[in-house]
């Protein structure tokens, strides 16, 4: 990728390599910091996916660190090489550190520019969503296990303007991103805002105000409760074991690939009949069954009633329930997604390495119960209200994605010469590619020398 337009490049930009702009994971002397020395580490939780962010929240010593993990100095631009965290957008410009020093996970790749490179420039290009397709696509490894090569980075063509017009140009980039990130903000706000509305109307719904007038002309039709132990006809755990996954086959659901109401189909996942026929001896789901991921911090609580035929199995982390007669699937899972369910069960999550909930705790919480007519009808305007709120939930996911390719309209222009106007008394790009070079031809001859001056004292 040496260009994001087809138009030409204005005649004071040169094409060059990144290895041309930067030193790619340049090395420290480590003789010249002591041992305690105290220095600010960085793993690769502390980067944030595609804010450019860095969290400078932990400092170790500098014997603990200096073998073993990747150093760094600010300005340096931090690269995510490691699958997901690059497809993430995992990288950033380090900012000023305790002693001058930091290290960080050796899943990063540093960039280190060079006199009259600059580092915002350098940054938005390596973190723009097109660099990073095309560095997906050419990592190498096993699956989950899958890198960007240095060599890959080190070669690869980025359109280099000349110094003052980088700096304009990452100027122009931050003022227009920061217009696009107020109004993702205010969109972000508002999502929150339905989440919050979709709560209190669960709330009212479970609490019987939703129907109180419906039952005005129904005296008999009252409230009670009910554990989900007496309301399942049976419960079923997932087989504690991680599936050999297949190409295609059978289903195999996991939480991976489900949300509220919701099979993402398209991130479906398979075994093959043998695997099947395993993980189904407890019982096969069927149309009307009610899964629900009881592990994984993120997703507990996720539910969702069967509503296809096609055979299907439990992967990791799942659960299911085949309910009674006295409780409909749908209506059962609605309050499981609402905050009074989320009261029950979130004091009763254990594991801090893998956060789960036990059987025997989901079977003794409780659900409101009402006469199936009611909750035929509380089904009616729950799903009546929320398909508006569905609808402008996608209105505004659709903004989001606006916002995205904003962005990417704003990268395009910039890394083409169309985002701010040349100046012609600048000094040319490839006047400063020529003595980068230089710069970096004597500095490894005055390397050479050094080692060979080494040498002859050592002998």
């Amino acid at each position: 990728m040496s260009n994001h337009s087809s138009k030409p490049l204005p005649a004071s930009w040169v094409i060059a390599q990144i290895a041309d702009v930067a030193s790619v994971n340049p090395k420290i002397d480590r003789s010249l910091f002591d041992d305690g020395l105290e220095v600010q580490f960085v793993p690769m939780t502390a980067i944030g996916a595609g804010t450019g962010k860095v969290a400078l929240n932990e400092v170790r010593p500098f014997s603990d660190v200096q073998k073993g993990f990747t150093p760094f100095l600010e300005g340096d631009v931090l690269f995510a090489k490691i699958t997901p965290c690059m497809e993430n957008g995992k990288m950033a410009i380090v900012p000023k550190l305790r002693n001058d020093i930091g290290f960080g996970s050796t899943e990063f790749h540093v960039l280190r520019p060079y006199d009259g490179i600059s580092a915002l420039y350098l940054y938005y290009y390596v973190s723009s969503e097109r660099f990073r397709r095309d560095a997906e696509h050419n990592m190498t490894g096993a699956v989950g296990q899958r890198r960007v090569p240095t060599t890959y980075l080190s070669q690869h063509l980025l359109p280099l303007p000349p110094t003052n017009e980088q700096h304009r140009i990452a100027a122009k980039i931050e003022a227009l991103f920061s217009e696009v990130d107020k109004g993702v903000e205010s969109l972000t706000t508002a999502r929150e805002q339905l989440r919050t509305y979709r709560q209190a109307f669960l709330k009212r719904a479970f609490e019987g105000r939703m129907t109180a007038t419906w039952r005005k002309d129904r005296p008999r039709h009252e409230w009670t409760s009910i554990s989900i132990g007496d309301a399942a006809k049976h419960i079923v755990d997932c087989l504690h074991s991680t599936p050999t996954f297949a190409a295609s086959g059978k289903y195999c659901i996991d939480s991976t690939w489900i949300e509220d109401n919701k099979v993402m189909f398209e991130q479906a996942r398979f075994v093959d009949e043998v695997t099947y026929q395993d993980r189904i001896k407890r019982m096969k789901p069927k149309r009307g069954d009610v899964l629900l991921v009881r592990e994984g911090s993120k997703k507990i609580g996720t539910a969702l009633v069967v509503n296809f035929d096609d055979e299907c199995c439990l992967g990791q982390r799942m659960m299911m329930l085949r309910l009674g007669e006295r409780i409909l699937p749908k209506y059962f899972v609605y309050y499981i997604q609402s905050d009074n369910f989320k009261k029950q069960y979130k004091p009763l999550i254990g594991g801090s390495a893998s956060p789960h909930l036990n059987i025997s705790d989901i079977r003794r919480m409780t659900v409101p119960l009402c006469s199936l007519e009611e909750q035929r009808e509380l089904i009616r305007i729950i799903e009546s209200q929320f398909s508006v709120l569905d609808a402008i939930d996608s209105a505004i996911e659709a903004e989001v994605q606006k916002s995205q390719v904003l962005r990417d309209a704003v990268l395009k222009r910039a890394f083409s010469g169309q985002l701010v106007v040349q100046d012609p008394n600048e000094e040319s790009a490839s006047v400063l590619l020529q003595r980068m070079r230089a710069e970096k031809e004597d500095s490894g001859s005055d390397r050479k020398k050094n080692n060979k001056n080494s040498k002859k004292e050592a002998a």
